[in-house]
């Protein structure tokens, strides 16, 4: 499994080292339900037939983050004065305070007079329920309301967010989360690779055979990294739980010692056992 998507790949490791680099910045200051899977034994997938794009954007709790903001790293309290005072002064729909707290913490990745989005990581990983997983980010939208509904007048007010592990957006494809299959668990000598692959979005309790794609993965003496996705799926599905769905990778080189770790993420994660 040779590293896929090389001239693509190349422009997006700038934009990742730059956004980490923002994100190590802030942490200085500052599951899936159910067992098993479905579906029958996956065909061994070879990443040398991907041609998608490299993504550039990321992806929070189903916002799409512009990376580049990201990595510029402009803080809250930088922004204009009538701006920054309006979010000093944020009130909920039912009039109570909701200031955006510490803005020198958060970075702007998206401001205009009228709305404002910002973003921060957290001190350290938190766990959490599916579909979140895991949480290293919080992401918050600010609106100028005119009237706000509490006061009649104009003042700005907290319209959406989300705790999220900050991910790349892989579109057009579909985010997934990845785990290791617990029934065929690596081993040192091996060069199949089992996985199971959850889709996010809603799929009326069906899996999703014959959607999932790797579209990047790469190879290092210590580490493998995947990248997987879901093609989307057109109509209307309903959103109960719905099963994994085995995926099988080949490595160019017996796994060894290296960590098999979610490409996925801003920060790439080890990938663990499907619980």
């Amino acid at each position: 499994m040779a590293q896929t998507r090389a001239m693509d790949r190349s422009g997006r490791n700038a934009v990742i080292a730059l956004a980490l680099a923002g994100a190590s910045v802030l942490f200085a200051g500052c599951a899936g339900t159910g067992a098993g899977s479905s579906g029958p034994t996956a065909p061994v997938v070879s990443p040398s037939a991907s041609v998608l794009p490299a993504p550039v954007d990321f992806e929070c709790g189903g916002y799409e983050i512009d990376a580049a903001s990201y990595a510029a790293g402009l803080h809250a309290d930088a922004l204009p004065d009538s701006i920054a005072t309006g979010l000093a002064r944020a009130l909920d729909d039912a009039g109570a305070p909701a200031a955006l707290d510490d803005p020198k913490s958060w970075i702007v990745v998206g401001s205009t007079p009228t709305r404002t989005a910002v973003i921060r990581a957290l001190s350290e990983r938190v766990d959490a329920p599916w579909p979140n997983g895991s949480v290293d980010h919080e992401y918050r939208v600010f609106e100028l309301l005119s009237p706000h509904p509490a006061t009649q007048g104009p003042a700005w007010m907290p319209m959406g967010g989300a705790d999220c592990a900050l991910r790349f957006d892989p579109s057009p494809l579909m985010p997934a989360d990845v785990y290791l299959d617990p029934t065929a668990l690596p081993s040192a000598a091996d060069t199949v690779i089992h996985l199971l692959v959850l889709e996010r979005g809603c799929n009326s309790g069906n899996d999703a055979t014959d959607r999932v794609e790797l579209f990047g993965a790469s190879e290092t003496p210590d580490r493998v990294e995947v990248e997987i996705a879901v093609q989307a799926k057109d109509g209307f599905f309903t959103c109960p739980t719905h099963p994994p769905t085995r995926f099988v990778i080949e490595l160019d080189a017996p796994l060894g010692d290296r960590v098999l770790y979610d490409g996925n993420m801003v920060s790439p994660q080890p990938l663990v056992p499907w619980s």
